[in-house]
């Protein structure tokens, strides 16, 4: 694992800041859809919709779809969608 530092070691001369920070990741989801662009609107606004990251103090931004592609039907054990 890295050593990065994670906590100051001045503490008795430290204050608080509060630091905002743009952070990217990348994440896949499977929707049923009938073509690529109806699936990307679908799972962009349920990205939209979902308050998770809001609850995690996430303010969720732009949102770029890389690709959108048709797979095989997939069980999942929660409901299809």
């Amino acid at each position: 694992m890295l050593n990065l530092k994670t906590t100051t070691e001045y503490k008795d001369k430290a204050t608080w800041y509060e630091v905002t920070m743009v952070q990217e990741f990348t994440r896949t989801v499977v929707v049923l859809a009938i073509d690529e662009r109806e699936a990307s609107d679908i799972a962009e606004n349920r990205s939209r919709r979902s308050r998770g990251m809001e609850r995690l103090g996430y303010s969720l931004g732009d949102i770029e779809v890389i690709e959108a592609k048709e797979v095989e039907y997939q069980y999942r054990k929660k409901k299809d969608y």
